[in-house]
């Protein structure tokens, strides 16, 4: 089923903060639905676009791009409303899991040193903080921005980081000051991320590294999940290939180096929680097995193959 831009319901879908959009790689507005929404405009809260969100496999409709095969969420909530639902977030339970996101960081640290030079590091949603603490430790001179106000004020407060609570286009940092630019799980989160990754551009050195992390809608987990693939979720506004994503990296100023599987560290706790949203039996029974037994308690790295890491350099 085809959709495009301009539709009779464009009125009734901005009342409530969406929008339909042209694709935001090549501009075309003829494009075929992937998923249908699953759930409401309404549902769209703060919460629902925190890390530790419960909203797995929750999503709106979400439409491949018939010209470039750009996949992405149509409509969508508009900019201003997805600022203002960042800015809004708190998210304590991040923490209880912030053990696991140190060890990821420290493993991502390791493979990021074979493409990145030492010097003055860029985290763009810097969240509290976690991976600038392990790249301080690993001799980079970091700062970092964040929208949420509470998750900025946390690594600032906590930590002694400095993490603006803004964007990077508005943060007052010098262009080109940047030897290393970092970006983790937060392409898919942009309403304009073209134009996001330009502003990335700018403030890297030439030569500099960006690395990012995001969802691989190509792979084979999302083919055989369908659905079912947790990663359609309400706050994922874009979901890209490796095509898909180096296209759109080259048409902002970089030069795609490497692209690796992402792995994560993670608790088998943290795994049953997500049970949730697919069987509350299954959660239920996994969570007494796994407190009964301590195996919750075990951190256990993954690596769905649906999940990547993009290293590129400023031309």
């Amino acid at each position: 089923m085809k959709t495009a831009v301009a539709q009779a319901s464009n009125s009734s879908q901005s009342e409530v903060g969406l929008e339909f959009v042209p694709c935001n790689l090549c501009g075309s507005a003829d494009s075929t639905v992937v998923l249908r929404a699953n759930t409401q405009a309404a549902d769209l809260r703060a919460a629902v676009f925190a890390c530790t969100s419960p909203g797995v496999g929750q999503h709106g409709t979400i439409v491949r791009c018939n010209s470039c095969g750009l996949v992405y969420t149509n409509p969508r909530p508009n900019a201003a409303m997805l600022d203002r639902l960042y800015a809004a977030v708190e998210d304590p339970s991040y923490l209880e899991e912030e053990d696991a996101r140190l060890a990821t960081f420290r493993y991502e640290m390791q493979r990021l040193a074979k493409h990145a030079p030492r010097g003055r590091l860029l985290d763009i949603g810097a969240h509290v903080g976690t991976f600038l603490r392990v790249a301080r430790a690993a001799g980079y001179e970091v700062s970092g921005v964040e929208p949420s106000a509470w998750a900025a004020r946390y690594a600032r407060e906590t930590h002694d980081l400095d993490v603006r609570p803004t964007t990077v286009a508005l943060a007052g940092f010098p262009e080109e000051s940047f030897d290393l630019v970092t970006m983790w799980d937060v392409v898919e989160h942009f309403a304009d991320p073209q134009s996001e990754l330009r502003d990335v551009a700018r403030f890297v050195k030439p030569g500099g590294v960006f690395a990012l992390t995001t969802m691989n809608v190509g792979s084979f987990t999302p083919r055989l999940m369908r659905g079912h693939w947790p990663w359609y979720m309400l706050m994922h506004q874009y979901y890209f290939t490796p095509e898909s994503l180096t296209r759109m990296l080259e048409k902002a100023g970089f030069e795609v180096i490497a692209i690796e599987p992402h792995v994560r560290i993670i608790y088998i706790r943290y795994l049953v929680s997500k049970l949730h949203a697919y069987s509350p039996v299954l959660h239920r029974l996994a969570r007494l097995a796994t407190e009964r037994t301590g195996l919750g308690n075990l951190r256990i790295p993954v690596n769905l193959g649906d999940l990547m890491t993009i290293y590129a350099r400023k031309v």
